[in-house]
């Protein structure tokens, strides 16, 4: 087995910088789906805000060989829409409800708000349930903290054991 040689010449760094230097422009015949509806999104977006449907606009274009339907193709618009602005995709939030305890909350893109000071520890009650009540706002403003509510019972009742199977 010969050994690699992991070092290369700068004659040969001279001689690919002259050699890429001279490359045409690649050309390209075809596009993706995503990338042809993307470079026709400005008309694309003319022709919904003239009152045609996604699904009008679509047949439009299957009958030219762009084989999309209605509701597929308003998302290629707003994704190209989004990617022409610069802007983000927008992070999707949960629900402060739905936030375990302890668990920082995302406030704004890129960075995290500790909200634990919010929510007391929570306390088991006698029948083993949780219950959780928001902190009073530490600066004293804001809405009043909502009052304790009675641990929730529930319907089910299991049946008692018995011999038979």
């Amino acid at each position: 087995m010969t050994k690699q040689n992991s070092k290369i010449a700068l004659s040969a760094i001279t001689r690919l910088r002259e050699r890429l230097g001279q490359v045409p422009t690649c050309e390209t015949a075809e596009v993706s789906k995503q990338r042809a509806i993307g470079m026709l999104a400005p008309e694309l977006r003319a022709m919904h805000a003239k009152g045609y449907t996604w699904q009008a606009i679509a047949s439009m274009l299957s009958d030219e060989g762009i084989q999309v339907t209605g509701i597929a193709l308003q998302g290629y618009v707003r994704r190209a829409t989004r990617e022409g602005t610069g802007r983000p995709k927008r992070a999707s939030k949960r629900s402060p409800s739905l936030q375990p305890a302890g668990i920082p909350i995302q406030s704004s893109p890129g960075t995290l708000a500790d909200k634990t000071s919010d929510v007391k520890e929570p306390e088991a009650s006698a029948r083993g349930q949780v219950a959780r009540t928001p902190a009073a706002p530490a600066d004293g403003v804001g809405a009043p903290a909502r009052p304790p509510t009675a641990p929730r019972r529930s319907a089910f009742v299991p049946p008692r054991d018995s011999d038979e199977i």
